[in-house]
């Protein structure tokens, strides 16, 4: 199957643009086909549910991280050659989040909120903590293989900086500090988002939770 087949991105045009003359461009270009083909559809669809279905954001996505991608092959900056298939995937879904953060910062000022420095996923007041507690995240959005079409709609409902919140955080696994320093903004207000975030897809996915017994 061409890659991409269907798509806007043209991974052609995508080499074309980073590549340099070498006695290895033909091997490289083999190993990047390979194992972006093997993640396409899985990169297709988070840049899908990070840009809530517009399909030309989510292309421009695609390509953007598609051309990061072969240009950190092209400096050896990532290793193809030992490249498995899910670190392959793990490493384009993790840029493909990290660039929508930046399109995102770059066309619109993140609105802080307010900003709760001991905030719990109750309300309550506790320890600092720059992980997520385990119990306040919902475990069904740690399966990023398999949203359906509930989780997909109730992420996509969610205010912008919270949506982002919870894919740096609760998807991703990142620290509230690694979340604080990427958006700017203090740890606190990390918390308060999520806490939010969390609080909302509680609600809105109860019935989706109690079917997959997930939750009592």
């Amino acid at each position: 199957m061409e890659l991409f087949a269907g798509h806007d991105v043209s991974l052609l045009s995508i080499m074309t643009i980073t590549d340099t003359q070498t006695e290895k461009v033909s091997e490289r270009r083999t190993r990047f086909v390979r194992l972006v083909s093997e993640t396409e559809n899985d990169l297709l669809r988070t840049a899908r549910r990070l840009c809530r279905g517009n399909e030309e954001q989510a292309q421009d996505l695609m390509q953007e991280v598609l051309i990061r991608a072969y240009s950190a092959c092209c400096k050896g900056q990532w290793d193809l050659s030992r490249a498995t298939f899910l670190q392959a995937r793990a490493y384009l879904l993790h840029t493909a989040t990290n660039q929508y953060i930046n399109m995102y910062w770059r066309h619109k000022k993140w609105d802080a909120g307010f900003t709760v420095d001991e905030l719990t996923l109750g309300g309550e007041k506790g320890p600092p903590s720059t992980h997520a507690a385990p119990s306040d995240v919902p475990g069904f959005l740690l399966d990023t293989e398999n949203f359906g079409e509930d989780i997909e709609g109730a992420l996509a409902a969610l205010p912008e900086e919270q949506r982002l919140a919870v894919y740096f955080v609760d998807v991703q696994g990142r620290t509230y500090e690694e979340a604080a320093e990427a958006f700017e903004i203090p740890i606190g207000t990390v918390r308060s988002r999520l806490a939010r975030a969390r609080n909302s897809l509680r609600e809105r996915l109860r019935s989706f939770a109690q079917e997959r017994r997930l939750i009592p």
